[in-house]
C-alpha cells in the first residue's frame, strides 16, 4: 500500500503544479477511499475485506480509479454531463498473477458504476477472471469514506 500512496501522492502534487481547476466532478470523487470490498464469483461464495482506490482527476468529465489491479492500474470512470457524483467504470485487464494455486489468472473489468453521496464512495463493476483452463464471471462492490 506505501508504494500507492506514494505514487499517488506524487501524481496529486504534479496536478497541483498545473494551476488547474478541478471540476465539480473531479472534486467530488477524487480522493483515497477505504472501505469494504466484496467480490462475488458466478455461482461462488462471497469474499469480502477491507478496499481502497485512489481516485485521480484526469479531465473535467473523466478519473483514473486504481488499485482495481494487483499492480495498482484501474479503469477510467467517465462522469455524466448532468451530475457531478456519478460515473461509468470503463474496462481494464490487469497483467496475469498467481490466485488460488493457479499460476496465471488474467481477472478483467468489464464496466460498472460509481457513486459519491455525502462521504461515502459506492462503487459496482463486473468482470470475467481465466486461467488454469477456466473462465468465472464475478461481480462486486465497494462502499467506503474519503480518507484525509
Amino acid at each position: 500500500m506505501f508504494r500507492l500512496t506514494v505514487v499517488a501522492a506524487v501524481l496529486l502534487g504534479l496536478a497541483g503544479c498545473t494551476n488547474k481547476i478541478l471540476s465539480a466532478f473531479e472534486a467530488n470523487v477524487e480522493g483515497t477511499w477505504e472501505g469494504t470490498n466484496s467480490v462475488t464469483p458466478q455461482g461462488g461464495q462471497t469474499t469480502a475485506g477491507p478496499g481502497r482506490y485512489v481516485i485521480l482527476p484526469s479531465s473535467s468529465t473523466t478519473v483514473l480509479v486504481t488499485n482495481f489491479c494487483k499492480d495498482g492500474s484501474g479503469p477510467v470512470g467517465t462522469g455524466a454531463s448532468t451530475t457531478a457524483t456519478t460515473f461509468t467504470l470503463g474496462k481494464v485487464l490487469c497483467p496475469a498473477e498467481a490466485q488460488g494455486g493457479c499460476a496465471s489468472v488474467v481477472s478483467a473489468i468489464t464496466g460498472g458504476t460509481g457513486a459519491v453521496d455525502g462521504g461515502t464512495l459506492t462503487l459496482t463493476f463486473q468482470g470475467t477472471a481465466a486461467g488454469c483452463s477456466q473462465t468465472s464471471a464475478f461481480t462486486g462492490d465497494f462502499t467506503g469514506a474519503r480518507q484525509q
